[in-house]
């Protein structure tokens, strides 16, 4: 299995490039503007980077750290690629959970159960009639669009696709998405909102995101000062 984070080459560097997903005539600084916290903007950033990290350190055959299609095309036929956003949490032990299962042997595709984090702490407030960004593995060869665009995975034929049950990653929507600034506006507002709301957040996630959990609370009551 190899991982690949789901972000820009010039995320990865530490600049932002977010042609064409910043709609309208608003331009990324337009939107960074709103970002009223103690820490900085890209600080922030970089420390939700390192808690998602902490589930990455398992037995990868490779972790490609950026949508990289040049690495993904030289994988060996039948090489298996997971796609995930830079800032959610995946189980620590998925990897030894899919060798284990042995579910792949006759997959093109393999989905899992995901638990939805909205940037204020809440659960999913739109249907998911779909397959998660972090709820996925495709078998090689694949297009680039099904490695990159998880909305495509739902329209591949059911035959081809195994799912395993258990909640394996977490979709963690933060106050620094520029998807829910855009939307929703402060950031501020959605920090409060996760901090008060932290108990009983922490209640519903399972006992393997404590470590991120922990440290990504901690991380919010830290941004506000």
């Amino acid at each position: 299995m190899h991982l690949l984070i789901r972000r820009t080459k010039d995320h990865y560097e530490g600049r932002i490039d977010l042609t064409n997903v910043v709609a309208g005539n608003k331009t990324v600084a337009d939107i960074i503007s709103l970002w009223d916290l103690k820490l900085p903007y890209l600080e922030f950033k970089r420390r939700l980077r390192s808690i998602a990290e902490l589930s990455h350190a398992q037995n990868f055959e490779s972790v490609i750290p950026w949508s990289d299609s040049s690495a993904v095309s030289k994988l060996p036929e039948g090489a298996w690629v997971l796609p995930i956003d830079e800032d959610d949490w995946l189980h620590p032990d998925f990897v030894k959970l899919f060798k284990v299962t042995r579910v792949w042997v006759r997959a093109r595709f393999l989905t899992w159960g995901v638990l939805r984090k909205e940037a204020d702490g809440g659960g999913p407030k739109d249907p998911q009639g779909y397959v998660e960004s972090c709820g996925y593995a495709l078998r090689i060869p694949a297009s680039w669009p099904l490695v990159t665009n998880h909305r495509q995975i739902s329209e591949q034929s059911i035959r081809l696709t195994q799912h395993l049950k258990p909640v394996l990653a977490v979709r963690n929507e933060t106050p620094a998405s520029i998807g829910y600034m855009m939307k929703q506006g402060s950031p501020r507002n959605a920090i409060e909102t996760s901090v008060r709301n932290r108990a009983f957040d922490q209640k519903r996630l399972y006992l393997w995101t404590k470590p991120q959990a922990d440290a990504y609370y901690n991380l919010l009551e830290e941004a506000l000062g």
